[in-house]
């Protein structure tokens, strides 16, 4: 048997162990990211969080941002087994990107008018209630 297969447990799965190892990676940075969306959604949007809370999220979010950036990096190498997981890897960064933005970089005020002024030029006041 070999040894890497069973280092890492793998000789009951079906698949070349480098394909199976790969994925179990993708598939653990999968889980801890829907775990951390799961609990920005509970505690951080649903929520009015605290400064401490946001500072957390923030924090915690980084890493996670990070730890994606590397994920997509290993996911687009020519010869990494599991390239398959390319396009999801790149879908969840750009919404992890996106909670970034909206959360800890949002627009203010005047960047939010001139975005629909330019939007919308035949309005007089795009985004106001009338």
């Amino acid at each position: 048997m070999n040894s890497t297969v069973a280092i890492y447990g793998l000789k009951e799965e079906a698949g070349l162990p480098s394909h199976v190892a790969a994925r179990k990676i993708v598939e653990a940075w999968a889980e801890a990211v829907d775990a951390f969306r799961k609990w920005q959604r509970n505690e951080i949007l649903q929520k009015d969080p605290t400064h401490a809370q946001l500072a957390e999220h923030k924090k915690a979010l980084t890493w996670i941002l990070r730890w994606t950036r590397m994920m997509q990096s290993l996911v687009q190498d020519a010869e990494f087994p599991a390239r398959e997981f390319a396009a999801e890897v790149s879908g969840r960064l750009m919404q992890l990107e996106e909670s970034y933005s909206l959360i800890h970089d949002p627009l203010t005020d005047a960047e939010a008018d001139s975005v629909l002024r330019e939007a919308f030029p035949d309005e007089s006041n795009p985004g106001k209630p009338r």
